[in-house]
């Protein structure tokens, strides 16, 4: 009997792999220290439903996902998907600021990011409407910065990132989908 391995270990099990064709954006390690957020999850469900009518359309509860395509310099072509990989709360940066957004650590799969309140993301009004600017840390906390954009329900933000080393690169498509507050939020969410 041939036993399958869950889709999300198979999809790490490639990206290890891959991974390893990149050395230059690889760390041995997580950092031991790292800008983190005070703010527990209650906390920001708290501020979302008081300042409901307030909220920046980028703020509230995401979960991301990403499609990753490895381009290998011998033209050959790979890719996985990574579905709701982390949960993240996008709010204003010290909650009172206009146009500095923080993207806090909610949980996730991965073992070096699932530190709740571990800032993931800094996001910043392009001058666009619908359009951020984020300065995003990756899987192996290396930079990256993208332009994101939201959508016209303002329930997904869609952006990518780049990677480059001697072996070929990696495109990461991302998709980031709100799941709290509901545009029209019902009357058991107030409480």
């Amino acid at each position: 009997m041939v036993r399958k391995l869950p889709g999300f270990i198979v999809a790490v099990s490639i990206f290890l792999t891959f991974i390893q064709a990149f050395p230059a954006c690889a760390e041995e390690q997580p950092p031991r220290q790292w800008p983190s957020s005070h703010l527990t999850l209650k906390n920001i469900h708290d501020y979302l439903l008081k300042n409901r009518w307030n909220l920046d359309p980028i703020e509230g509860i995401w979960n991301y996902s990403e499609r990753q395509i490895w381009q290998r310099k011998e033209s050959e072509t790979e890719s996985i998907s990574l579905e709701n990989v982390y949960q993240i709360a996008i709010v204003r940066q010290d909650l009172q600021s206009s146009d500095s957004f923080q993207a806090v650590i909610v949980s996730s799969k991965f073992d070096d990011w699932n530190f709740p309140g571990r800032i993931k993301a800094n996001f910043t009004h392009s001058g666009q409407e619908g359009v951020y600017t984020a300065r995003w840390f990756g899987g192996d906390y290396h930079v990256f910065t993208s332009l994101f954009v939201l959508d016209q329900d303002k329930r997904q933000l869609t952006g990518a990132f780049q990677l480059h080393g001697d072996k070929g690169r990696i495109v990461s498509r991302v998709t980031i989908r709100k799941t709290f507050p509901a545009n029209h939020i019902r009357i058991s969410e107030l409480h």
